[in-house]
């Protein structure tokens, strides 16, 4: 019996050390966005973190800001988005994004146009490809959204909605410390 016992436990320590047997990497969520300019960028999404590729020197916070062109109630107070872009470009990266499941190259090309040329908007758009990156965050309406990390690329927030400008405002200053 003391051997069966011995044999047993031999047994199970060799054939659980089977390098077939490892167990899966765990893959996260990857998500494309295109430039107005053709420059691709991948984004690959954690749980509150995000890794951007190819990677961004010097490390600077990061905003995302979404903005469905069919939605016309989510241009209310575009102007404060405008504004903080003009004055943190040097400090963060800033990405906005046209978020349209239906958007192909020329129509994103005519609705930059369209959105500069109304709204006097200075920051360049992005498009995504393949699978929607705003689908990848947990949101309770179609408005405008917003998700911004620090420089560490850790989640600071996110932002549904009209939001007010200092409220943001002041979690860009707390991520730039």
């Amino acid at each position: 019996m003391k051997y069966y016992l011995l044999w047993v436990v031999f047994v199970l320590i060799f054939t659980g050390c089977n390098a077939e047997n490892k167990t899966p990497k765990q893959t996260y969520p990857q998500y494309k966005i295109i430039g107005e300019d053709s420059k691709t960028i991948e984004i690959i999404k954690y749980k509150n973190k995000v890794q951007l590729l190819p990677v961004y020197t010097p490390k600077r916070p990061v905003m995302f800001f979404f903005i469905q062109p069919s939605c016309t109630e989510c241009f209310r107070g575009i102007e404060h988005i405008e504004r903080l872009y003009e004055e943190y470009k040097d400090k963060i990266y800033f990405f906005a994004i046209l978020s349209d499941s239906q958007s192909n190259e020329e129509n994103f090309k005519s609705e930059v146009e369209t959105l500069k040329k109304n709204y006097a908007l200075n920051f360049d758009f992005y498009r995504s490809v393949d699978e929607d990156f705003l689908q990848s965050f947990d949101r309770e309406s179609d408005s405008n959204f917003i998700a911004l990390y620090d420089s560490s690329l850790s989640l600071i927030g996110e932002y549904e909605g009209i939001i007010p400008e200092e409220m943001l405002e002041l979690d860009i200053n707390f991520s730039l410390k």
